[in-house]
C-alpha cells in the first residue's frame, strides 16, 4: 500500500469526514472523489484510476494534491490556522504522543516544509527530534539525528550572532557617545567574530546579520562617496523579501531602508535622503530604540536635522515633530538614542524660537547620570545649552554653566576640546562688556575660526548656525522693542 493509501486508511471517522467535506465545499470534487475511493477500497490500484476516469499523469498529480490537503489539515488542526504554524510546534508532543505514527509523521513532514521556507531553526529541531523520535527502529533515524544535530547547531549560531550584532552596535554607540573618530577595538573584534561564525554555516539568516553590521561599517567609515554599496544593500533587502511572512524579517526591511538613508547621504543625494526618510518617518520611534539591535539607529535623527537645514526648514522641524513622537517616551536606558533624541528635540524647538522647550530638552539629556562618563559629548550639550540660556537672556545662568565647562575642559586634555573651546569663546565674547564695535570685530573672527574647525559628526554643536548667537546689547534691544 502506498504512503497516501496507509495515511487515508488511518484516519479517524471525524477527520475523514472534516477533509471529505472540506475538499467538496472548496469545489476540489475529483480530490473528494479520490479520498472516498481509497477511504472504500482501501488501496490504490487501477481500478481507481478508471473510476475517476483520468490519465495516469492526471491520477498522480491528483494523489499529490490530496497528500498536500491532508498534511495541512493536520497542520491547521493543532491551532486551528496555518498562520499559526510556528505556535502550532508547541503542540509536537501532543501530536506524537495522540496520533497514530503515520499520521504523525506525515503532519511534521509537513510542518518541514513551511518551516524551511522561514529558516526558523528552533522550530525546526523540535520537529526533527520529533521525527528522530517515530523513526527510531527504521533507517531514517540516522538521517533525522543529523538534521536535529545541524539545526540545533544552527539555533545556537543564530542566537550567538544576534547577540554579537547587538553587542556590536553597543560597542558602537558608545564610541560615537565618547566623540571618537574611528571605530574601536572592541567592534573590530565582534564584527571579526560575526564573519567567522557566518564563514562556517550557509544560512540566508545569518547571512542578513552580518551583511547589516558589514554594510553599515562599510557606508559609515568609507570617506570615498563615489565607492557604492548600493549593489549589496539591494542584494540584502531581496534576501529579505523572499521571507515576507517572518516576523523578525518583516522588521528588518526597514534596517535595510536606513542603509540606504545612510548610503544617500554619505552621497549627498539630499532627494533621495528626503525620499527615505519620508519612509522611515512611518517606523521612526521603533527605528531609534528597537531596531538599535540591528543598526546605529540613532544618526536617523540626525540626518533629519541635516536634511531640514538643508531645505531651510529647521524651524518648522518641531511641529512635525509633534505629529512623529506624539505617544513616544524614552528613557536613558537607550543611552546614545536617548541623548541624540533630547538634543534633536532641543535643537528642533531653539530653531522654532521655543527656548523654554529646548531648554528642558537639553537638560533632560544632561541629567542623565551615564553622560558624565562621556565628558566630550557633556561639554557640547551644556555649551548648547548655554546658548540656549543666552537667548532667554538668563546670563547668569549661561556664565556659570561656562564656568563649569571650563573646569571639566581643565581637568580632561585640551586638545581634544579645539571645537568645543572656540564655541566657548563665542559665547564669553557675546556676554563680555567691552566696546560694542569691537566687541562685534571679534565675534566675527572667533565665528570664522569655528567655522573652519572639523566637528563630530554627532555633536549637538554641528547644528547650531553661530549667526543666530547675538550680543548681549541686541538681546536687551529686541526685549526693549517687545515692551
Amino acid at each position: 500500500m502506498s504512503k497516501l493509501g496507509k495515511i487515508v486508511n488511518k484516519l479517524s471517522e471525524s477527520e475523514y469526514n472534516t477533509i471529505y467535506h472540506n475538499l467538496v465545499d472548496a469545489l476540489s470534487y475529483k480530490s473528494a472523489d479520490l479520498l472516498k475511493l481509497l477511504r472504500d477500497e482501501g488501496v490504490e490500484n487501477d481500478s481507481v484510476r478508471e473510476q475517476l476516469g483520468i490519465s495516469k499523469n492526471a491520477y498522480y498529480t491528483l494523489r499529490s494534491r490530496l497528500n498536500e490537503r491532508i498534511e495541512s489539515y493536520f497542520v491547521d488542526e493543532l491551532e486551528g490556522s496555518k498562520s499559526n504554524l510556528f505556535r502550532q510546534v508547541a503542540n509536537i508532543n501532543d501530536l506524537v504522543l495522540s496520533k497514530n505514527r503515520v499520521i504523525a509523521i506525515a503532519t511534521l513532514k509537513k510542518m518541514e516544509k513551511e518551516l524551511l521556507n522561514f529558516e526558523l531553526f528552533s522550530e525546526l529541531s523540535q520537529v526533527y527530534r520529533a521525527l528522530k523520535k517515530l523513526h527510531l527502529n527504521t533507517d531514517s533515524y540516522f538521517e533525522y539525528s543529523q538534521l536535529y544535530n545541524k539545526h540545533s547547531a544552527l539555533l545556537l549560531a543564530n542566537e550567538k550572532l544576534e547577540g554579537l550584532t547587538a553587542e556590536y552596535f553597543k560597542a558602537y554607540n558608545l564610541n560615537v557617545l565618547a566623540m571618537n573618530k574611528h571605530e574601536s577595538l572592541e567592534c573590530q573584534v565582534i564584527r571579526k567574530e560575526i564573519e567567522s561564525i557566518n564563514n562556517i554555516y550557509n544560512s540566508n539568516r545569518l547571512g542578513v546579520l552580518q551583511s547589516l553590521v558589514v554594510l553599515f561599517n562599510k557606508i559609515t567609515s568609507s570617506a570615498n562617496n563615489k565607492i557604492s554599496f548600493e549593489e549589496e544593500l539591494k542584494s540584502v533587502e531581496q534576501n529579505i523579501g523572499n521571507y515576507r511572512n517572518d516576523a523578525t524579517y518583516k522588521h528588518l526591511k526597514w534596517v535595510v531602508r536606513y542603509l540606504f538613508l545612510l548610503e544617500a547621504f554619505k552621497n549627498k543625494d539630499f532627494q533621495s535622503v528626503s525620499k527615505e526618510i519620508t519612509q522611515l518617518d512611518t517606523v521612526a520611534p521603533q527605528l531609534i530604540t528597537n531596531y538599535n539591535l540591528f543598526t546605529g539607529s540613532a544618526f536617523y535623527l540626525i540626518l533629519k536635522l541635516e536634511l531640514a537645514a538643508e531645505k531651510g526648514t529647521l524651524s518648522k522641524l518641531e511641529k512635525e515633530n509633534e505629529v512623529v513622537f506624539k505617544t513616544f517616551e524614552l528613557d536613558s536606558g537607550y543611552q546614545l538614542s536617548f541623548v541624540v533624541y533630547c538634543y534633536y528635540r532641543g535643537v528642533s524647538c531653539f530653531y522654532a524660537e521655543k527656548y523654554k522647550k529646548a531648554k528642558e530638552w537639553l537638560e533632560l539629556a544632561c541629567e542623565d547620570t551615564t553622560i558624565k562618563d562621556f565628558p566630550k559629548m557633556m561639554v557640547d550639550l551644556k555649551l548648547f545649552l548655554a546658548t540656549i540660556n543666552l537667548m532667554m537672556m538668563e546670563f547668569d545662568e549661561a556664565t556659570n554653566i561656562i564656568n563649569y565647562v571650563q573646569r571639566i575642559i581643565r581637568i580632561n586634555d585640551k586638545t581634544n576640546y579645539e571645537y568645543s573651546n572656540q564655541y566657548m569663546r563665542i559665547l564669553k565674547a557675546s556676554m563680555s562688556t567691552i566696546d560694542i564695535d569691537k566687541k562685534e570685530r571679534k565675534l566675527v573672527n572667533q565665528k570664522e575660526l569655528f567655522e573652519k574647525m572639523e566637528k563630530p559628526f554627532q555633536s549637538p554643536l554641528r547644528m547650531v548656525n553661530i549667526d543666530v548667537i547675538p550680543t548681549t546689547e541686541i538681546l536687551e534691544k529686541r526685549e526693549n522693542v517687545r515692551n
